[in-house]
């Protein structure tokens, strides 16, 4: 492995509630580029982000050190973790992967680039293909089966809509979004289109923590996946940008214009964080400990000061300690959306 040179990034700790702690950190840059479009997390020692043009970052416990520019260049659109040995970040153009030692190009690279993914198993992944050709044709989605990749052009639902996300559950069941408000749902190895709920755009969709447990959103809107139900919720002006699952059973989401980070319990209760700059990406391991990155190199973290993971909406809200925190009644469920 290449000598690095390492460049230590500032860090401002601001203590914000008696049982919290909450930071901040400057990677640097401003404007279009130095947005942080992914952040994935191994342990309270160790994590990574990276920047819309491939700057690559490291976090020790107590900095984030400046590691490289990922050569090939390419618009980063993201980090998708699997386990310490797993680690993925995929631009347009070249998939990469951390194999617990140093970064190196994923061994077979997809047909048509990668601009989202979801990692069922290291021999089991599925990415939205980044070749858009014509305009909002020649759409795909992929499989790779740890041999070989299986192509679906242009999945059902999407034959004049751009396809923008992928979620899924298990390899063989999942879902997808776009703009228009255009869906398809895989199962019985095909893609079947959706009736769209609404006309909006749908930007990004949660890795499923099983089958029946996720989330899509998009431009003021978003729809919890629960017990084969889509349930959707109006949320305008938000613009989503990322999403996450923790413990089957809570949902973080960032808003770009809004500027705020959501927990979302699976009965619909609404717990926001203001944090002052537009998101792009979340990484959450428990729902008393979040990263999230933003535009111009900002990245902050909750670490809620507490021995046991809240078990309910009523200790997460005394986490955030009422400042910036919205709360609804739970609105029940949908009819399926199939």
């Amino acid at each position: 492995m290449r000598n690095i040179v390492l460049f230590t990034v500032m860090v401002l700790m601001i203590p914000c509630l008696a049982n919290s702690l909450y930071e901040t950190w400057d990677l640097g840059g401003s404007g279009y580029g130095h947005e942080v479009m992914g952040i994935a997390m191994v342990s309270e020692e160790d994590g990574w982000a990276v920047k819309r043009y491939g700057n690559l970052y490291h976090w020790d416990g107590e900095n984030w050190e400046f590691v490289m520019d990922f050569p090939g260049g390419g618009q980063f659109y993201g980090m998708e973790y699997y386990d310490s040995t797993h680690i993925y970040a995929y631009p347009g153009a070249v998939l990469w992967m951390y194999n617990g030692i140093e970064w190196e190009v994923f061994e077979s690279q997809p047909p048509s680039g990668a601009a989202d993914m979801e990692v069922i198993a290291p021999d089991s992944i599925w990415v939205k293909g980044s070749d858009v050709k014509g305009g909002k044709e020649n759409q795909s989605a992929c499989y790779w089966d740890g041999v070989d990749w299986t192509v679906y052009n242009n999945p059902e639902g999407f034959d004049n809509d751009y396809l923008a996300c992928l979620g899924f559950g298990s390899f063989d069941e999942g879902w997808a979004g776009g703009d228009n408000g255009a869906m398809s749902h895989f199962y019985d190895g095909e893609w079947h289109a959706v009736e769209p709920p609404l006309t909006g755009e749908w930007l990004t969709c949660s890795d499923f923590a099983n089958p029946d447990y996720g989330m899509m959103a998009g431009e003021g809107v978003y729809m919890i996946y629960y017990g084969g139900s889509w349930d959707v919720h109006d949320a305008v002006p938000n613009i989503f940008t990322d999403c996450f699952v923790i413990n089957n059973e809570y949902l973080v989401m960032v808003s770009d214009n809004h500027k705020t980070i959501y927990i979302m319990h699976y009965d619909y209760y609404e717990i926001g964080k203001y944090t002052g700059v537009e998101m792009y990406s979340v990484f959450a391991t428990a729902p008393n400990d979040i990263w999230a990155g933003g535009e111009d190199g900002f990245v902050c973290h909750w670490n809620f000061n507490i021995d046991v993971q809240p078990t309910s909406v009523g200790q997460i809200k005394a986490m955030f300690g009422g400042e910036g925190v919205s709360s609804a009644e739970p609105s029940g469920h949908s009819e399926p959306i199939r």
